[in-house]
C-alpha cells in the first residue's frame, strides 16, 4: 500500500532538542533564560491585554516595530517582527537558501542555522573556527564557491560564549560576495557593552547584504512569549513580509514586548545581576578544577575532567536526578562539555552542590 512520503532531505534534519524545562527543578540552568524574569511593567501589560484575546493580533506588529524604531533611533521600514529569533532565521531561509543552496554558519554554531536551511532543502556547510573558537575569516574564504546564499554567525556566539571583534566580523562581510546575505545573531546583545551594540548594529545600516537578529527571550526575560526582530536593509525586510505569517506575532507578546522596551532600568539590572553571576560562578568552577569557558552572554561552559566516567548527557541525566538542569553540549559535537546558565544566586549554589557531589563521586 502505498502512502504520502516526504521530501527527500529532511531525513537528514534531527529535531531540535531544547533545554530541559521541568517546573519542580531547583536549578533551572539549561535555557539560558532571564533569572530574574520580565520586568514588572512587562507583567502588568501581559494581565490587560488578556482581556482582549479574543481579537486578531495587527498583522506586521505594527506598534512593536514603532517601539523598535524608537528605542533603536532605526527607520521602522528598516524592521520586522517574528515568533523568536528561530521564526526569522527560518524566514531567512525559506527566502533566500533555495533548494540546494549554501548556507554556512559556524561550526559548533547555533543548532537553528543548520536545521532551518535543511528544512527549506537547503545545502548547510559549517566554517571552521579559528584558535580564539570564533569564526574563522581564512576557513570562510575557502568555501565561497559556489558562492553561498546565506552566511549566519552569533556574538556571542551560542553554544560556545565566544564574543566576536567587530573588526573581525566587518572582514566575514568583506569576504563573501556582495549578493550573500549576511546574518549577524545578536540574541544576548543586551548583555554586551553598549558601544559593542552600536559597532555590530552599524554593520547592519552600512551593508545592504547584512541582516541583524535581536530577541526579548533572554535579557528582557520573554522566552515563552516567542518574540524577535531584525533590522535589514527595506528590500529585505519587505521580502520577509512576503513570507511571513499573517499573524505570526500574537497580541500578548507584542503588547509585553511594548512595555518591556519602556522598562529599560530592568534590563540594566538584569546585566548588572549577569555580570556579577558571571564573576561568581568562574571562581566556584576553578575552585572545583573546572575551566570556565566564554566570554559573553549569561551562560558558561565546562568540559568534564577525565576523571569523570561517562559523557556530558549521563553528566546531564545525574544532575538533573538531584533537580539541577545543565545542558549537555552533545548534541553540538562536544561530547564533554556541560552549558550552565548564570542563574540566580539560591540556583547557583544547588548547581555547584550537586556538580561537586558529582566530581567527588568519580574519586570515590
Amino acid at each position: 500500500m502505498t502512502e504520502p512520503q516526504p521530501l527527500s532531505g529532511l531525513e537528514r534534519i534531527q529535531p531540535y532538542r531544547p533545554g530541559a524545562q521541568v517546573a519542580s527543578a531547583k536549578a533551572r540552568l539549561a535555557a539560558n533564560e532571564n533569572p530574574l524574569g520580565p520586568s514588572p511593567a512587562a507583567l502588568a501589560a501581559a494581565r490587560d491585554e488578556l482581556a482582549r484575546a479574543q481579537y486578531y493580533p495587527a498583522g506586521g506588529a505594527p506598534e512593536l516595530v514603532a517601539a523598535l524604531a524608537r528605542q533603536h533611533d532605526l527607520p521602522p521600514e528598516n524592521l520586522i517582527c517574528g515568533a523568536g529569533s528561530d521564526e526569522l532565521i527560518y524566514m531567512l531561509n525559506l527566502a533566500y537558501a533555495g533548494v540546494g543552496g549554501v548556507v554556512l554558519y559556524p561550526r559548533y554554531g547555533f543548532a537553528m542555522y543548520r536545521l532551518s536551511a535543511l528544512a527549506c532543502r537547503a545545502e548547510p556547510v559549517a566554517v571552521a573556527l579559528d584558535a580564539g573558537e570564533r569564526l574563522s575569516v581564512a576557513d570562510l574564504k575557502t568555501k565561497l564557491a559556489p558562492a553561498p546564499r546565506i552566511l549566519f554567525f552569533a556574538t556571542p556566539e551560542n553554544p560556545l560564549g565566544s564574543v566576536l571583534p567587530v573588526e573581525t566580523a566587518r572582514a566575514a562581510v568583506a569576504a563573501v560576495p556582495a549578493e550573500t546575505l549576511v546574518v549577524i545573531d545578536c540574541a544576548y546583545a543586551e548583555y554586551m557593552p553598549r558601544d559593542y551594540q552600536r559597532d555590530t548594529l552599524a554593520l547592519a545600516r552600512e551593508h545592504s547584504n547584512v541582516v541583524m537578529l535581536r530577541t526579548f527571550s533572554k535579557a528582557y526575560g520573554l522566552a515563552g512569549l516567542r518574540i524577535g526582530w531584525a533590522y535589514a536593509a527595506a528590500p529585505v525586510i519587505e521580502t520577509l513580509h512576503r513570507v511571513r505569517h499573517p499573524f505570526n506575532v500574537s497580541r500578548m507578546a507584542a503588547a509585553v514586548a511594548v512595555a518591556a522596551l519602556g522598562d529599560q532600568e530592568w534590563i540594566r539590572k538584569s546585566a548588572e545581576h549577569n555580570n556579577a553571576a558571571r564573576q561568581n560562578a568562574e571562581q566556584r568552577l576553578r575552585s572545583l578544577g573546572l575551566e570556565p569557558r566564554g566570554e559573553g552572554g549569561n551562560f558558561l561552559r565546562f568540559d568534564l575532567p577525565a576523571s569523570v566516567a561517562g559523557d556530558a548527557d549521563a553528566a546531564e541525566a545525574a544532575l538533573a536526578g538531584e533537580g539541577v538542569l545543565l545542558r549537555s553540549l552533545g548534541s553540538y559535537g562536544l561530547p564533554r562539555t556541560l552549558r550552565v546558565t548564570l542563574g540566580r544566586d539560591d540556583e547557583m549554589n544547588v548547581a555547584f552542590a550537586a556538580l561537586e557531589r558529582l566530581l567527588a563521586s568519580a574519586h570515590a
